[in-house]
């Protein structure tokens, strides 16, 4: 039985505009190797080469896929043949970048689903079905929505006595190849679409504590896996780089999707410090907020899956946030949830049961399944976690 993505694949209209406005030629050249990648490896080795070049305008995808951050799900058009088989491996994926990132070893994770004729596609609601649908199975949800905010979560365990453990909530974005060329163009991807999944704050803190423990082992003469290159220190050095990301949005067919925001217009600016020295070419610029022409936390963009080259005339900017870097009111709690994240084990509580139960509480699969992990549960996730 042909289950529904496959059903999906099978109804997208091709995009008769691509024939006359064919892909950017350093992008054309990377999507049809991966296209024809001999194996997973093979594949991420070539899109770490692309996202880890000046045609990645996130400065935290460059990093990640620099230093070997990032962790992937590759899908072909034959995993789309059977729901409950697709949903396994993307779920093994995700659990195996989880583990990596409770001890800093990750920090995202890429879904891609490779397919010429998704990269050929019309931005279409076909699309859109099929691309929520994919989301509805990695996040083991029913029925995401379009033009929604949806949220994964990672837990880092500090390498210090005891092992406190702290959470992040994660953004959910998509990315298509279709993207190449039209407005959007930021959010391109080569080889079909994709979800990525990442969190500033986690970069940071296991960047941070990764970079000390490296400090102290040369100081003890100890030999360390040199991939210290890149590391993010702070919170701090998030913000410079958040800012630079905005900066560098590509000038698409209707100008940057993106923009800073001049200090002297942004009240907010005025009345909150910026918490580090800001580098010469982002003098002046708000470090509490920028201007996106969409919101670059929404999952699942409606204005993605529209045929339009150029930017809607009708389309309103979005005032968006820097501020979950740095402002700890009680009022701004993203700075928690995202940027410091929330202790979820104190030192004395490290035990076995507990790390078992933190990652279990924090799982959408086990809150929806009530099971308790004790026992043969506890069991069953360590060997789902460690490999036991």
């Amino acid at each position: 039985m042909i289950d529904a993505l496959y059903q999906l694949l099978n109804t997208l209209p091709h995009d008769e505009w691509r024939r006359t406005h064919p892909f950017q030629v350093e992008f054309a050249s990377t999507q049809t190797r991966l296209l024809n990648a001999a194996d997973d490896d093979a594949a991420a080795h070539i899109l770490c080469e692309w996202l880890s070049s000046q045609h990645q305008p996130c400065l935290f995808g460059r990093i990640a896929a620099k230093t070997g951050l990032l962790r992937f799900c590759f899908l072909r058009e034959s995993d789309l043949q059977n729901d409950a088989n697709l949903r396994v491996k993307i779920q093994v994926a995700r659990t195996a970048w989880k583990r990596a990132a409770w001890t800093g070893d990750a920090h995202g994770f890429l879904i891609v689903l490779l397919s010429q004729r998704i990269a050929e596609a019309l931005p279409s609601p076909e699309l859109m079905q099929l691309a929520t649908r994919l989301c509805d199975l990695y996040l083991l949800v029913s029925g995401v929505e379009p033009d929604q905010t949806y949220l994964d979560e990672l837990c880092y365990e500090m390498p210090v006595a005891d092992r406190p453990v702290f959470r992040w909530n994660v953004g959910v974005n998509y990315f298509c190849a279709n993207g190449d060329g039209r407005w959007w163009q930021d959010h391109r991807i080569p080889g079909g679409l994709a979800f990525s999944m990442n969190s500033v704050g986690h970069m940071a803190q296991s960047g941070k504590s990764k970079v000390a423990i490296e400090q102290l082992c040369a100081e003890l003469g100890l030999n360390l896996d040199p991939q210290a290159d890149g590391k993010i220190r702070s919170l701090g050095e998030a913000l410079t780089l958040a800012m630079q990301t905005i900066r560098n949005a590509s000038n698409s067919v209707s100008g940057p999707a993106t923009s800073l925001r001049a200090a002297a217009d942004d009240p907010q600016a005025q009345q909150i410090q910026c918490p580090v020295t800001l580098p010469r070419g982002l003098v002046g610029s708000s470090h509490c907020s920028y201007r996106g022409w969409y919101h670059t936390d929404v999952t699942v963009p409606r204005a993605y899956f529209r045929p339009d080259v150029e930017r809607a005339a009708t389309c309103d900017p979005y005032n968006l946030d820097f501020t979950y870097f740095f402002d700890e009111r009680v009022s701004n709690p993203d700075y928690l949830a995202i940027g410091t994240g929330i202790q979820i084990r104190e030192a004395s509580e490290a035990t076995e049961e507990y790390a078992l139960n933190s990652i279990a509480n924090f799982s959408r699969a086990a809150r929806y399944s009530g099971e308790k992990f004790t026992g043969e549960g506890a069991k069953r996730l360590r060997a789902e976690i460690f490999g036991d």
